[in-house]
């Protein structure tokens, strides 16, 4: 009967810490961002601003449409959080002179 009275507080103890540690990890969706900009003039301005957002991390499939004005690339929802993706990119855009118009994003399908 003792081991059962020293066993409960120790039992309880342990659930209620890992409950504290618990937190629910959100699954990784990848998306496609398609960012369509304005007062883009020069090969420059693109050139700079690829070689900045390459750099970055968690971004893929990066592309620069000239005749759409559309900057493309995916990345993870987890990436998104983790690297600030999007606040970065916008200052690098805002950086180089190029005004956002419209940040579309699409949920890609595995």
């Amino acid at each position: 009967m003792r081991l059962i009275k020293n066993f409960v507080p120790i039992f309880a103890g342990v659930v209620f810490a890992t409950s504290l540690q618990a937190q629910e990890i959100a699954p990784e969706i990848l998306f496609d961002y398609d960012i369509r900009v304005s007062h883009l003039k020069t090969q420059d301005q693109v050139d700079a601003v690829l070689d900045e957002i390459s750099a970055l991390e968690g971004i893929s499939e990066l592309q620069f449409i000239l005749t759409d004005y559309t900057l493309e690339f995916q990345c993870t929802n987890h990436d998104i959080s983790k690297h600030l993706i999007i606040d970065r990119i916008k200052a690098i855009l805002l950086k180089n002179g190029i005004e956002i118009v419209l940040v579309e994003r699409a949920k890609i399908e595995s």
